[in-house]
This record gives C-alpha cells, sequence and structure tokens, in this order.
C-alpha cells in the first residue's frame, strides 16, 4: 500500500516537474534563438561567438575567444522518449536514426546557405553522448571543472524527468559530459543522404 503510494506521488511530482521544466524550455529556446533543424527538430542550433576557454584540437587548430561557432542542442524529450521505456522500441530507434540524419543535412544546407551559417567556423556540443558523436566523427575535449559540474547536475536532472524509471540511458552515454566539435570544413565533407542543397530552410 505505501509502496504504492509512494509511486503515485512520485509520478505525479515527475509529471507535474515535466510540464513546469516544458515551459522552462520553451523559454530558452525562444529568448536564445535557437534554431530547430529539419522538420522535426531533433537538433537545435545556437550560433554564436564563442567564449572560451580556447580549445586545442588534435590537429593543432585552436579555437579562440571570438570565433563563430554554432552549437547543438539534442531535444532530450525526443531522445528518451525513443530510447525509453522498459522495451526499447526499435521504431523509435529508427525514427530518431532518421531525424538525426535529416538534422545533420539541414545544418551542412544552412552552413552553405545561410547568411549566418557561411561565417560559422566550427560546430561543437557539450553532451553525455560522446561515443556516439565521436562515431559521427566529432573530436572529444574534456570540459573545464566548473561547467563540468554544472552541466553534469544539469543533463541528470533532464535525464530524471525524461527517462521512464527502470528503463536504460541512451546507448553510448557516459556519466561525463564532455564537449565535442568538428570543423565546418569535415562537417560539410562527412557523407548524407544527397538531399542537403534540397532543403528548405527558414
Amino acid at each position: 500500500m505505501r509502496r504504492g503510494l509512494r509511486q503515485s506521488l512520485g509520478r505525479w511530482f515527475k509529471g507535474l516537474a515535466r510540464s513546469v521544466w516544458n515551459r522552462v524550455e520553451a523559454r530558452f529556446e525562444s529568448g536564445r534563438g535557437l534554431i530547430r533543424c529539419g522538420r522535426e527538430g531533433l537538433i537545435r542550433l545556437e550560433p554564436k561567438s564563442y567564449k572560451g576557454p580556447e580549445v586545442t584540437l588534435d590537429d593543432g587548430t585552436v579555437v579562440k575567444v571570438g570565433t563563430p561557432v554554432a552549437e547543438m542542442h539534442l531535444d532530450s524529450r525526443k531522445v528518451v522518449e525513443a530510447y525509453g521505456g522498459e522495451q526499447r522500441s526499435i521504431k523509435g530507434v529508427l525514427t530518431l536514426a532518421r531525424d538525426l540524419r535529416e538534422s545533420l543535412d539541414w545544418i551542412r544546407a544552412w552552413l552553405l546557405e545561410d547568411p549566418v551559417g557561411r561565417n560559422v567556423r566550427f560546430i561543437f556540443a557539450v553532451t553525455l553522448l560522446e561515443k556516439e558523436l565521436r562515431r559521427l566523427g566529432f573530436e572529444i575535449v574534456p570540459l573545464p571543472t566548473w561547467p563540468w559540474l554544472s552541466v553534469g547536475i544539469y543533463m541528470r536532472w533532464l535525464s530524471y524527468l525524461y527517462r521512464p524509471a527502470g528503463s536504460p540511458p541512451p546507448p553510448g552515454s557516459s556519466l561525463v559530459p564532455k564537449q565535442a566539435w568538428m570543423s565546418r570544413e569535415r562537417f560539410l565533407s562527412m557523407s548524407s543522404s544527397g538531399n542537403t542543397g534540397k532543403l528548405g530552410l527558414r
């Protein structure tokens, strides 16, 4: 009886917190001017000047303060909905892979066609999914201590909100947030579905 009551209260609290957080996310998206990439908007893009600290990549390239960059923000709700649940949905995983390809193709078109995108030198993300992004060709860089702590708490909060109890974390996820970097040239050279130039930019 008590266990059932605790579970019911837990579900009620999570539902309430999720509803409030969805409003916070919507305000964050509009306030920061995030661009939803593609029809489903699995990735949200934030063009900006890099605020540091400087990052040195494996090839010796230094990302300096003030460099035009675009930060990728995954829509956490879509990711955990695809991978969540006691039994992972193959349809959900395939849908997520399709939406990811569409978003990446959209970003390629944006880099080539949009006046802001043409000026961007690097694409980066702060993520727990370092293995997945490494497979895509991103270079993984450790975060400084303070962002590591704050981003780690934030991402665990999202995992609590959107991942059903007892379900495994998304494959390739890590307990330690990292930065993932890719140069403009490398991003544009990644293999695509061939429809990059046909995507409608908004």
